[in-house]
């Protein structure tokens, strides 16, 4: 999984999962989770 969204030498990364386990996204700011959120509810 890290390989495959560009992260494979990083300490770590944030994923935004939805509730299908589909990930929405990658290391979000908040201004993508917000956006993403307000999609949603």
């Amino acid at each position: 999984i890290w390989k495959r969204y560009g992260i494979g030498n990083a300490g770590g990364g944030r994923f935004l999962v939805g509730r299908d386990g589909k990930i929405l996204a990658v290391n979000p700011d908040a201004a993508q989770v917000e956006a993403i959120l307000g999609d949603w509810l």
